[in-house]
């Protein structure tokens, strides 16, 4: 037994042991991009500023933020279209992206273009004004004066519907294959049906209307 136990110790004597320091984590690369949104002039080349839309990307997850001004309130497609060019009233920018040759769908649906982000909501503009009324009243010979604070809202419900975005995807990106970095972003007049609305254009752009602000996507 002892000649045993020496022969199991001269064994594990030549065995290495490896002592292995974990790693910290390999950080996930970011990267962003910007697009300064214009609105836009049928037949020319916007120039009036509407916005800016943020894109950063973690890994697979691309984040869009944006406040968008001067849009009606309601529903509005957005979507990348293939083209970087805002000319002729945004119409430059060619048809939405669609490197695999895909019917238009929401954003969460698996048959899609890479450039389909659905609807923004624009609400109506409010704006809170505070008025100061000066109101005086006798009591018991006393004459005293309060000042009353009055909020007067107005809403504006034309033309200056706020959109404020923020939204995620994985599908399009900001390098690789999938990359929208050179290409336009569009706002639509109209809601995008998402394909669903069973017309011809629904299967194609949503059926989402004119073209109403548009920007290029530029990398930072």
């Amino acid at each position: 037994m002892q000649l045993q136990a020496l022969l199991f110790s001269a064994i594990l004597g030549t065995i290495p042991i490896f002592i292995v320091q974990c790693c910290p984590p390999t950080p996930v690369a970011v990267i962003r991009a910007q697009a300064n949104m214009l609105a836009a002039v049928p037949g020319l080349t916007p120039t009036l500023p509407t916005g800016t839309m943020g894109f950063i990307q973690r890994g697979n997850v691309l984040t869009i933020t944006g406040v968008m001004h001067g849009l009606q309130p309601g529903l509005h497609g957005m979507h990348v279209h293939a083209i970087g060019n805002l000319g002729n009233g945004c119409l430059a920018a060619g048809d939405h992206y669609n490197p695999f040759n895909m019917n238009h769908g929401a954003p969460t649906a698996r048959v899609r273009h890479v450039g389909d982000l659905g609807n923004i909501v624009a609400g109506p503009k409010i704006n809170i004004c505070k008025r100061k009324n000066a109101k005086t009243t006798i009591n018991s010979n006393v004459i005293s004066t309060t000042s009353l604070i009055v909020s007067l809202i107005s809403i504006e419900k034309k033309g200056d519907g706020v959109a404020v975005v923020n939204i995620q995807d994985t599908t399009i990106r900001l390098n690789g294959p999938q990359s929208v970095i050179g290409r336009t972003l569009i706002i639509h007049a109209m809601r995008d049906d998402l394909g669903l609305g069973g017309s011809p254009l629904s299967l194609t752009t949503g059926d989402s209307g004119a073209r109403v602000m548009c920007g290029i996507i530029q990398m930072l």
